[in-house]
């Protein structure tokens, strides 16, 4: 134990503030980061090992995917490679780019890069993100090929133009629902977000920890006061000389003492027994030469007759305290000698002012730790709240939804941001219907995906008095389905965001099939309000002929006809320009 004293002793203050101050700064950084909140989302393409180009061949170009299939919402990674040689062929990428279009997949990003690979040719790759969206079924999406004009360098002016193709492969949509998804649950909202990262407040805890056992270090190392057993020989020495100053007066007394203490540090220093230093032989460390001699001059006058003057005094008191300061950290020793412990504190400013910073720093670390929920991003914090007024039912659902959704735009935490959306746009959808129950909607959703026939829906939903009229049933599919259009708009936002969230895949499809279902039945009811209005009374033809126009206001472009609305996922979507 007291090997291990001795170790720590010898531990400055500045090795304290080397390792304090990184632990501070550590710490510091991590609170700044989760008020600030951060998400990297780094997307990847995985490269497919294509062929080279061969030695018949200036220049031949490639088409992958990162995948074989996507759901709807998810990002897909498009890469173009096209290898040629540069001093046979002259490619025109700007027209390239530009030309590039991946309809009905929405572009992201693109990035491009060109290299020397050797031997005269030159790779050249675009990287492009997709987002999966502007499509509705299920099934495999034809590209059109991709054109590059090119012209050869020792071609004749005129015939000078070039083309290679560069077949793209399809992009294959898979789904997680059946068609007929109308009884199927919505996933639910995101809860609220206590903790961003387990292991910031990990940090802030061993941080704080590290800390008061720093302080704990420096009040030990600087303010207890040790017994004279554990004290070293040279600091034996010092205290003794300490005590000699302090009380005795008589010059030849001080001087006697003072001998016993310098024969004493010869012996530990330099191996230099009394008997030696009085026959006068030289030390053998030369830098003691001066020293020893100086001493043995004056220490002689001790055991001669007469007064001893002042300045021998003086000179030996000078002497020993130089050699003693060298072996010795005295000023440790002179703040020992204080009676106690606060007061030897108190006599080392430093040392205190060092302290009660690095405490106050690791209390104030530890309460972080303990109570995450302090120190959360002002941005998650309004997040929590909004939640819980959703899940309380405080308010109007569509105020709420509009809070959250202007939220969700100027949130600048990318996690947040996504939550937002998702969960405005999952409210709006598990709301399509208004006020209804959830049991409700679910049946009307049933219905709508299950009746033979528009006039047999129709007929159910007056009989089960789920609807007063038929004008009720047309405005509640209308309000609906524009509910439902805000709420893919919204998780369409969310997958822009966070790409492969399962739960935001699912409801944004869900969402998109009830839309497409309801228009379909839209279409459905138009045609048969409009075989009512031929048919029927003046008094029934303007009310017919009013809800087709109720449904034609509100009814998008690509279902004005009727064959739009057919459920036909067998098709292929080429690109258009």
């Amino acid at each position: 134990m007291s090997k291990i004293r001795t170790v720590l002793d010898k531990f400055p203050l500045r090795v304290v503030l080397c390792v304090g101050l990184p632990i501070i700064l550590v710490c510091v950084s991590v609170l700044i980061i989760s008020l600030r909140g951060s998400l990297n989302s780094i997307i990847r393409f995985e490269r497919v090992d294509i062929p080279g180009l061969t030695a018949d061949s200036d220049m031949s170009g490639w088409a992958s995917l990162d995948k074989d299939s996507y759901f709807l919402g998810q990002h897909a990674q498009a890469r173009i490679r096209v290898l040629y040689r540069d001093d046979r062929v002259k490619p025109d990428f700007d027209k390239f780019k530009r030309d590039m279009g991946f309809f009905p997949f929405d572009q992201l990003g693109l990035s491009e890069s060109q290299s020397d690979i050797g031997n005269g040719i030159t790779e050249y790759i675009l990287d492009y993100k997709l987002h999966v969206i502007g499509v509705r079924k299920p099934g495999s999406y034809a590209l059109k090929p991709a054109v590059l004009f090119y012209s050869r360098i020792q071609d004749d002016a005129g015939s000078n133009l070039h083309t290679l193709r560069i077949l793209r492969p399809d992009l294959h949509l898979a789904s997680f629902y059946p068609w007929s998804a109308g009884t199927i649950s919505l996933r639910g909202i995101r809860e609220q977000i206590f903790n961003q990262n387990p292991l910031r407040q990990t940090v802030m805890l061993l941080g704080g920890l590290v800390l008061l056992g720093l302080a704990a270090f420096l009040l030990w190392r600087f303010g207890y006061r040790r017994h004279q057993a554990e004290l070293t020989e040279p600091e034996q020495l010092w205290y003794q000389f300490r005590q000699i100053n302090n009380h005795i007066k008589d010059n030849r007394l001080y001087l006697l003492r003072c001998e016993k203490i310098f024969t004493r540090l010869l012996q530990h220093q330099i191996s230099m027994d009394p008997e030696m230093f009085w026959s006068g032989d030289e030390p053998v460390d030369e830098s003691w030469c001066k020293t020893v001699n100086k001493a043995r001059e004056i220490l002689r006058r001790v055991y001669q007759a007469g007064e001893i003057a002042d300045d021998d005094v003086h000179q030996m008191n000078s002497l020993l305290a130089e050699r003693l300061a060298l072996a010795v950290e005295g000023q440790r020793l002179e703040l020992e000698q204080h009676p106690s412990f606060i007061s030897r504190i108190m006599q080392q400013r430093r040392v205190a002012q060092l302290t009660g910073i690095i405490t106050a720093i690791s209390i104030s670390m530890l309460i972080l730790a303990g109570l995450p929920d302090l120190w959360l991003a002002p941005e998650i914090k309004k997040y929590n709240e909004t939640v819980v007024r959703i899940q309380s039912g405080q308010g109007s659902v569509e105020n709420l939804l509009l809070d959250l959704q202007a939220f969700a735009g100027s949130a600048r935490i990318q996690k947040i941001r996504a939550a937002a959306f998702y969960n405005s746009g999952t409210t709006r959808a598990a709301n399509s219907f208004g006020d209804l129950a959830p049991a409700a909607q679910l049946q009307i959703l049933d219905l709508v995906f299950q009746a033979e026939s528009a006039d047999a829906l129709l007929q159910t939903l007056l009989l089960a008095e789920l609807s007063g009229s038929e004008e009720e049933v047309v405005t509640m599919f209308v309000n609906a389905a524009e509910r439902l259009l805000q709420s893919e708009l919204d998780l369409q936002s969310a997958t822009r965001i966070i790409s492969g969230d399962e739960e935001i895949l699912r409801n944004l499809e869900l969402a998109t099939k009830r839309r497409h279902a309801l228009l379909t039945r839209l279409v459905q009811l138009r045609d048969l309000f409009k075989m009512n209005a031929m048919s029927g009374t003046d008094e029934d033809i303007l009310s017919d002929q009013g809800l087709v126009n109720i449904i034609d206001a509100k009814l998008p472009e690509e279902y004005e006809d009727a064959e739009m609305a057919k459920d036909n996922s067998s098709y292929i979507i080429f690109e258009r320009f």
